[in-house]
């Protein structure tokens, strides 16, 4: 978007936006289908680790793993992520999610981004925080997603960049 406006002063602050699609290829199971992306997903809280969550964004990034993704945030239906970005989010404005089931149901939820760490609460909702690096985490919870086997997950990220 930035290319078609003429006055610089404009261009410059325009957020940027970031899609993230994951292909849903059996129960509690989605894996990336844009290239490059790096991401740690799961529907249950022994996805995430703290190890795997260092490895990814560097050591600290995310404080406790445990908490952002822990059992009761993860609860039914809920699909978390972390997406390495390089520490390249400034500031995370919101996300928008768009989830199609086999089923053909499609739902579309979005959520202002936080720079709050995220607590293991369960928030029945999209919930996304920007990490003290400048990377991105969350969690949606929708209905009948623990059961798909088939579909997509659509996350698209709207953000300043550094």
């Amino acid at each position: 978007m930035k290319s078609y406006l003429r006055a610089s002063g404009i261009a410059n602050h325009q957020p940027e936006v970031i899609d993230i699609i994951l292909k849903i290829t059996g129960a509690k199971t989605a894996v990336p289908v844009t290239p490059g992306v790096e991401i740690i997903s799961g529907a249950d809280a022994g996805s995430f680790t703290q190890a795997a969550a260092d490895t990814l964004l560097g050591t600290g990034d995310i404080p406790a793993v445990t908490t952002s993704f822990g059992s009761t945030r993860m609860g039914t239906d809920t699909f978390g992520i972390i997406i390495g970005l390089d520490g390249n989010v400034r500031e995370l404005l919101a996300v928008e999610s768009i989830v199609q089931l086999a089923t053909g149901a499609s739902v579309v939820s979005s959520c202002a981004g936080s720079t709050t760490a995220l607590t293991d609460a369960l928030a029945n909702k999209a919930a996304f925080a920007i990490t003290a690096l400048g990377n991105v985490y969350g969690s949606i919870t929708v209905t009948s997603l623990d059961a798909a086997t088939s579909g997509f997950i659509h996350l698209r990220l709207i953000c300043r960049l550094k």
